[in-house]
């Protein structure tokens, strides 16, 4: 559980003898006590998998075919998998949908507001329902039964740090609404690096590995690919039950 500032550390990659600690510890973070009364025990409580990719936005240049070949690649590693990319990849599909799931993989962009961070969104495809900003304030009126959200985005898991210690952001919103855990990331991340992360997660994860030893053995299975630098692999943590 960080304290302060310390929330906005990337554990896993603290140097330690002539490696990270990643090559030595499995991290699962809580933002704080107050959270540990509304977490799940981590074990599956909804069915199948829910794996969105590159919504379609209003210009070209916020395209991300490396999170549709991602949420592509996930999606096949699952029996029962809703896939949702391009224009079908809409805030509606995704309320109406991820509830029931028991991992919803969501490979967008994000965007972390730091004055009103209730306001911090993944950006989705709008449609008539909805604006395509699926916005913290409105995770906590959903109901999700996952033991896994991973928001594969940038920026998506950092929040303001309140007096008591609490994180307000997508990762509180979250967990409020009923996932056991998440996976979300620190600072920008590179859309292809990411891809590979997160294909290796989830295989690594199907053979009912917990969600912080499969971001483990991700990790250092691209630091072993030559992506050394912590900027490529570093960024995500999971939070959470698991």
């Amino acid at each position: 559980m960080p304290h302060g500032a310390l929330h906005y550390l990337p554990w896993a990659a603290l140097p330690r003898g002539d490696g990270y600690v990643v090559d030595d510890w499995e991290l699962r973070i809580a933002p704080s006590t107050s959270t540990l009364a509304f977490l799940g025990s981590g074990t599956q409580r909804g069915s199948g998998a829910l794996a969105l990719g590159n919504p379609a936005l209003d210009t070209p240049a916020l395209a991300l075919p490396g999170a549709e070949a991602e949420a592509r690649a996930i999606a096949r590693g699952f029996a029962d998998a809703t896939l949702l990319t391009g224009t079908s990849a809409t805030e509606t599909a995704v309320r109406q949908i991820g509830g029931g799931k028991d991992v919803v993989h969501l490979a967008s962009h994000g965007v972390f507001d730091p004055t009103a961070p209730l306001s911090s969104s993944l950006l989705l495809t709008a449609d008539g329902e909805h604006d395509g900003r699926l916005s913290a304030a409105e995770l906590y009126e959903m109901e999700l039964q996952a033991c896994l959200v991973t928001l594969s985005a940038c920026e998506s898991g950092l929040g303001r740090i309140l007096s008591g210690d609490d994180v307000l952001g997508l990762t509180r919103g979250l967990l409020f609404a009923g996932a056991s855990s998440m996976n979300a990331s620190q600072w920008l991340i590179d859309d292809a690096a990411t891809a590979d992360l997160m294909t290796n997660l989830y295989a690594i994860g199907s053979s009912g590995a917990t969600s912080s030893s499969a971001l483990r053995a991700a990790q250092r299975a691209m630091i072993a690919s030559g992506k050394e630098h912590p900027y490529y692999w570093a960024a995500f943590q999971v939070t959470g039950a698991r």
